[in-house]
Formats: C-alpha cells, structure tokens, sequence
C-alpha cells in the first residue's frame, strides 16, 4: 500500500499552496499489513474509490460462490425429492451407481 496524498499529484495543495496536513481531505490511516502496522498519508476521496474497487471484487467473488452452492441446492433437493415420491409410492429406495449421478458437482 502506498499514500495516496502527495503534494506533486494534488492540484488542491498545489492551487492553495499548504501543507497535507492541513488539507481538509487528508487522513492519517493504519493498516495491518502482513501483521505489521503500517500509516499512511491519504487522500480520503481517493482511498474511497480504492476501498470501493476492492469491496466491489470482493462481493463479485461472493456472488459466485453463492450461485455454485444454489445450483448445489438444486441438485440436493432433486434428489431428496426423488427419494420422498419413491417413498410415497412405496417403492424400494436404493443408492445405485447410475443414480449417483444426480449427485455429481455437490461438495
């Protein structure tokens, strides 16, 4: 991670000429880097947009996994589903090979 205020980069401190500490934008933040804290310099709308870029990654990998385990689901209760109406129909319900099948791709 870097800081993400630098007086060379920002026309605000550049147009009014003042220290980043006194910019109304600038923040001290910490961050735990492999375990070891690390402060930074930055510019609160730029590390928003950061921040936001790295949540919106995060949530896309979470939507992923949630429709890999629906499509689970779906095999599961179709399943279960088969068992109940063998049941009802007293049937015999027995695991075979070939009706594994129905089971593949759930973990």
């Amino acid at each position: 991670m870097q800081d993400t205020c630098l007086k060379e980069k920002c026309p605000f401190l550049k147009l009014f000429d003042i220290p980043k500490e006194e910019c109304p934008f600038y923040i001290k933040t910490t961050w735990d880097v492999m375990g070891t804290p690390t402060f930074l310099d930055d510019c609160a709308p730029q590390r928003s947009v950061i921040m936001q870029a790295m949540h919106h990654d995060m949530i896309l990998g979470t939507q992923k996994d949630v429709e890999k385990l629906e499509k689970g689901t779906v095999k599961l209760t179709e399943a279960f589903v088969g068992v109940a109406v063998a049941l009802n129909n007293n049937e015999d319900v027995r695991v075979t090979v070939n009706d594994r099948n129905l089971l593949d791709g759930i973990k």
